[in-house]
């Protein structure tokens, strides 16, 4: 990359910076001048600092591959309409259409006086609905593709006579994540963004979960736009006719010129987790993953994992994500452990249930030198802890 910068040279249209927001750390705001979105604050990408030229100077992603992460929420007001721009990656500068990127929350819309009590809403316009009264979530969405593919997650479809957020449609449920994870993650809170795009794929995640097979956001057979331009808080700009500005606060953003691995991804959001203080990330805890970052203590597991970890195929099937014991399709069946440091070593196999050996359970044997030191109590305590030395018979 060049000496590109972001940066927002008219003073009208500048985002702020807050102060301890988020875990006693700041963040940039952007606030929307107008209640449809038509106008607000955004940043753009700049070829140089001085020159005023929208854009970058040459594609930063080759073939168009890249991850980005932010830490962000939404912050809309009861009367915005339309959506909250988050972030937008055009392929031309001064993009007249929304081809390339845009990361956006969908408006909330309510059945006509549907809004949530107390909130002073009228109309269908309201940051919250009444139970069962909801036409569209305020689910985070996105547009990708040389010629873009919505990915809309707003479920308005199916809810055209009213849905309830407490307990969503199926269909609705769907297009949030797999059976494991399909709740409704609200932009409203603070969220660890993913996006990770690869040449003809889009995959969006929220607070980790990379290992899943269902992202929250996903857009396939969509070949990627060549990047010209970088602009937060804005869906797009078609010139000088703006739309979809966000009432949107962003503590961090990472941008890698590259698609990147499950225990990459894992490792950045874990480290943005803790920075910040938002423990709803998850890591990828699937037992079958050889690409799994989360340590398990039931199940296999170990399909392409080190040499001193064995499974029994014949004793399946193990349980994968999110099935339950209950469910009869697998057994919790702990794997089979041995771990070798030269003539000495552990066996450990033990089931589901440990036993004694007078009930049939097995003994776990230490094969080999174990050495216990004393520490320094006094002479009555030395000689009760005096070194010695145990061989196993």
């Amino acid at each position: 990359m060049a000496a590109e910068v972001l940066k927002q040279s008219s003073a009208g249209s500048q985002p702020t910076y807050q102060k301890s927001v988020i875990n006693n750390r700041g963040a940039v705001r952007f606030a929307r001048s107008a209640v449809d979105g038509t106008a607000g604050d955004f940043l753009q990408m700049e070829t140089t600092a001085g020159s005023g030229a929208a854009g970058f100077s040459t594609n930063p992603f080759a073939a168009n591959a890249y991850t980005i992460f932010l830490v962000a929420r939404t912050r809309p007001g009861n009367t915005d309409t339309g959506q909250q721009g988050i972030l937008n990656l055009a392929k031309v500068a001064s993009d007249t259409t929304n081809d390339g990127l845009s990361i956006y929350k969908d408006s909330v819309v309510c059945l006509n006086s549907g809004g949530e009590p107390g909130l002073g809403c009228s109309g269908t316009t309201c940051t919250r609905c009444g139970a069962s009264q909801y036409t569209a979530f305020g689910a985070l969405s996105a547009q990708f593709g040389e010629s873009f593919v919505a990915d809309d997650n707003s479920c308005s479809s199916s809810c055209a006579a009213g849905c309830s957020l407490a307990s969503p449609l199926s269909a609705c449920k769907t297009l949030w994540g797999p059976a494991s994870s399909q709740n409704f993650q609200d932009p409203d809170e603070w969220r660890i963004i993913a996006l990770q795009a690869d040449g003809t794929f889009l995959k969006g995640y929220l607070d980790g979960y990379h290992a899943s097979s269902v992202p929250p956001i996903s857009v396939t057979a969509a070949a990627a736009a060549t990047i010209a331009q970088l602009r937060l808080g804005v869906v797009d700009q078609a010139d000088e006719t703006n739309s979809g500005f966000g009432n949107v606060d962003i503590a961090e953003i990472m941008i890698y010129d590259a698609a990147l691995t499950q225990q990459e991804m894992d490792r950045i959001g874990n480290y943005l987790s803790l920075k910040f203080g938002l423990s709803a990330f998850r890591v990828n805890a699937d037992v079958g993953s050889v690409t799994r970052t989360a340590a398990v203590s039931k199940n296999c597991g170990c399909s392409g994992g080190p040499p001193w970890i064995s499974c029994d195929t014949t004793k399946g099937p193990y349980c994968g994500v999110g099935v339950p014991l209950a469910s009869g399709s697998c057994q919790s069946l702990d794997q089979s452990l041995q771990v070798i440091t030269g003539n000495s070593y552990l066996d450990l196999n033990s089931g589901a249930n440990a036993k004694s050996p007078a009930s049939g359970g097995n003994y776990i044997s230490i094969k080999g030198q174990v050495t216990f030191l004393a520490r320094q109590l006094g002479r009555a305590a030395a000689r009760r802890h005096a070194p010695q030395q145990l061989r196993s018979t």
